[in-house]
């Protein structure tokens, strides 16, 4: 990646750090119009004050001005003699004046976000792949010992070594897995051939 490359990443980085602070702080979408317009932008630059996607319309100016600079942008107006007219009000803090009737809505809402994602931290199914001899509530059974059960947290389960364990307390397992996909545990026990081929022999004598 070359130095122009950088630069473009980089200005990327900070026009949307940016937009996120605009959005948060809210902004405003300004009309102006009146023969002072062109000193009114002179002196908002040199008062510092962001002004952005400044655009021609009819007889006068639009522009965009964070919430916080408006009301520098009023004093400026005042010795322009010029004329502002707010178009649009944008961000987060007029969209949460707007609903502020919905507070129960979208505090259900931010409930039932933070609610999925407790449970997501917990393990809620538990499956048994793979099991010939051995039966599934044996698995089952081995495991509620091992204190692995629905309702576990799975930060809790090392199936690396529970891997190892199964495959020392039960000698017919010739392959062991042990992984876990969302809310669910899987334990996948594949027996060994010779030992399931004897056992259907033993049963057809």
């Amino acid at each position: 990646m070359n130095i122009a490359d950088n630069q473009a990443s980089l200005k990327q980085v900070v026009d949307n750090l940016i937009s996120l602070l605009n959005f948060l702080q809210g902004y405003y979408k300004i009309f102006i119009c009146g023969r002072g317009a062109e000193r009114f932008f002179n002196l908002c630059g040199n008062k510092g004050i962001l002004l952005w996607k400044l655009s021609r319309k009819k007889e006068g100016y639009v522009f965009f001005v964070s919430r916080k600079a408006y009301e520098s942008l009023l004093a400026v107006r005042e010795k322009t003699n010029t004329t502002i007219e707010i178009e649009g009000k944008y961000g987060l803090p007029f969209f949460l004046y707007r609903y502020r009737k919905r507070k129960l809505f979208f505090a259900g809402m931010a409930g039932c976000g933070i609610l999925i994602y407790i449970l997501s931290l917990f393990i809620w199914d538990i499956q048994i792949v793979g099991t010939v001899r051995y039966t599934k509530e044996e698995i089952e059974k081995y495991l509620t010992e091992k204190e692995i059960h629905t309702g576990i947290r799975k930060k809790t389960i090392n199936c690396a070594l529970l891997e190892e364990e199964i495959r020392e307390d039960f000698p017919d397992a010739a392959w062991v897995s042990c992984d876990m996909e969302g809310t669910r545990f899987r334990v996948h026990l594949k027996e060994s051939i010779d030992e399931i081929e004897t056992e259907k022999e033993t049963e057809g004598d």
